[in-house]
């Protein structure tokens, strides 16, 4: 979300700043390496049913060209290159028309990765496009519904830990309780891990090396704070990050949703540290297609008394 501070304000426009100079130098390169096979979505093989994850409820058919596909993505980055002038409706238009294509090269690439999307499609580093997309795959208008469910979700975990907290931070100390409600107790190494890193008081010159992350790092959600404010909201892994846009109330549950969205879109696996919480969510929240990844005993246990408690 943007606050009307003027700290908050060039700390957006900071992170703006940077993805169009990377976006504009991509376009600017001399020479191009050579396009993979999956690069063009009409070519490319799907990839074998991926474990634990929700897959595309609605079988649309792209009645675009090789040619067609390309043409409209470079329309998109060239759109998105314009930074604060960009028109955001042409991108939702251009989204929509390419939206079987991209979700068949989404599948056909080899690693669960965020990275490679966001350079061919770079749009998705505004989260509101990411849920544009997300409404598409799960077949609904508008989030009234998921957010109906979430109020709902929200309110039986509220009773189950017995206090609540107002928003916009409200989702917080619920997250909390779910991860270590469902987390595994058993195995080696890390057995769950937060989804949701906090970090306060950073000053702009400290933004970019905040929003970095490591290859491997799966995506999570990425709370700023300046004096006690919630000052931006990031999805971020893989190297990469992608802006939240909240809804009107301006909570981190809006946020939750975007992450949510980038993993519905982006074709990821819930990797095991957060997989206990995303299930949770893609099963009570979500809806469409029940989690049936590997689950722990905590987490059937908890499937139960959500079930009871609705």
């Amino acid at each position: 979300m943007i606050l009307k501070v003027p700290a908050v304000t060039s700390f957006f426009t900071k992170c703006l700043s940077q993805r169009i100079r990377h976006i504009r130098w991509a376009e600017k390169k001399k020479t191009q390496p050579p396009k993979r096979q999956s690069d063009n979505p009409l070519l490319s093989s799907a990839k074998a049913p991926r474990v634990g994850h929700v897959h595309l409820l609605q079988k649309d058919v792209s009645s675009l060209t090789a040619d067609d596909y390309e043409n409209h993505l470079a329309e998109v980055r060239r759109e998105w290159s314009k930074g604060n002038t960009k028109n955001k409706n042409h991108l939702m238009l251009l989204l929509s028309e390419t939206f079987a294509c991209n979700q068949q090269w989404i599948k056909s690439l080899p690693d669960s990765k965020m990275e490679p999307i966001l350079q061919k499609i770079p749009c998705y580093q505004d989260g509101s496009l990411v849920i544009h997309d997300f409404l598409k795959i799960i077949g609904e208008s508008s989030l009234d519904s998921i957010l109906n469910k979430m109020e709902i979700f929200l309110t039986v975990v509220e009773s189950l830990i017995g206090t609540s907290t107002k928003e916009p931070e409200r989702i917080i100390p619920v997250i909390r309780h779910v991860e270590k409600a469902t987390a595994f107790d058993k195995g080696k190494g890390v057995k769950s891990k937060s989804v949701i890193t906090i970090k306060e008081d950073i000053s702009d010159d400290e933004v970019e090396e905040v929003l970095k992350t490591g290859d491997r790092d799966p995506p999570h959600l990425l709370v700023l704070k300046k004096g006690g404010t919630i000052a931006g909201t990031f999805v971020v892994g893989d190297t990469v990050s992608i802006m939240c846009h909240s809804t009107s109330d301006k909570s981190i549950t809006s946020a939750m949703l975007t992450l949510i969205a980038v993993y519905y879109v982006f074709d990821l696996d819930y990797p095991k540290i957060y997989s206990q919480l995303l299930g949770t969510l893609q099963s009570h929240v979500v809806g469409g297609i029940t989690f049936d990844g590997k689950k722990s005993a905590k987490f059937r246990s908890f499937s139960n008394v959500l079930d009871k408690k609705r």
